[in-house]
């Protein structure tokens, strides 16, 4: 399953504790570098999805490709990791909801 609807804000470089919350978020087309952001020391995306597993899946495999610097992960609040390898996905076994909020920051 792909993600798409990929929302961009930029935002203070935070310890991982929390998830930021901007008061805007921009849409953005990802993959790719959204230029309204270049310069900015941290950037924060969202996307918001519906539960993909079908049947008796248990759990589900978030992957995501193309991170830049150090990157933050959270899924519904919740803190899942930190993915610092530009070349490497960031792999992340997740049990999601019905409704799923994905936040990313990305830091130089």
């Amino acid at each position: 399953m792909l993600l798409d609807g990929w929302e961009g804000a930029a935002v203070a470089a935070t310890d991982g504790a929390e998830p930021p919350s901007p008061d805007e978020w921009t849409p953005v087309e990802l993959p790719g570098r959204p230029e309204r952001f270049a310069g900015e020391d941290a950037v924060a995306y969202r996307t918001r999805f519906a539960d993909p597993r079908t049947g008796d899946d248990a759990r589900a495999l978030l992957e995501l490709e193309g991170l830049y610097g150090h990157a933050d992960v959270w899924l519904n609040g919740d803190h899942l990791g930190s993915h610092h390898a530009y070349f490497r996905p960031a792999r992340f076994t997740v049990d999601p909801g019905e409704e799923n909020e994905l936040v990313v920051v990305c830091r130089r």
